[in-house]
């Protein structure tokens, strides 16, 4: 199981140098942009496309990241009324359920860059819409990874309590 926890710990590293470099890149990118239409009347045609890109990492990383600290959305209604042996049955139910959504929301993606792939469209210069589409499919892999680990190993979030938020 400690294997499992370096592997999580390396992409929550990765995941958080990729945020501030993305979140860097976006902010620089909006202000240039904004620069060049208010002083020159002139933009750049593809800032605008990797932006709203961008803005998909961000997401995606973004609850990558949430489900590790065990901040992800959650729906207590009724599991707060049951006793606690039960309340965690039903946790790793739940959480096992959410593994299986997201492998099956990463083979969709892995199919949808495939598809994408296949067409060549291109999403600016050189840069193939394909590329941009895939962290879709390494974000459901790594989120559908940390459901399951949090499935084996429900006593101990992988970055954390979830009131917290703190990282170990």
């Amino acid at each position: 199981m400690r294997g499992l926890r370096r592997i999580d710990a390396f992409f929550a590293k990765a995941e958080q140098v990729l945020i501030v470099i993305v979140l860097t890149a976006m902010l620089l990118l909006a202000f240039l942009q904004v620069l060049l239409r208010n002083a020159w009347d002139f933009g750049l045609p593809w800032v605008d496309i990797l932006l709203r890109h961008l803005v998909l990492w961000l997401g995606i990383m973004g609850a990558s990241l949430a489900t590790r600290m065990n901040r992800h959305i959650r729906i207590e209604a009724l599991t707060r009324f049951l006793p606690a042996r039960h309340q965690r049955l039903v946790e790793r139910g739940v959480l096992l359920f959410a593994a299986a959504v997201s492998t099956f929301l990463g083979v969709a993606a892995v199919d949808l860059v495939r598809q994408e792939q296949g067409t060549g469209s291109m999403a600016f210069g050189p840069v193939p819409t394909w590329m941009l589409q895939l962290v879709l499919p390494v974000g459901f892999a790594i989120v559908a990874f940390r459901f399951g680990l949090q499935t084996i190993l429900p006593n101990e979030p992988a970055g954390g309590t979830g009131g917290g938020g703190t990282d170990r």
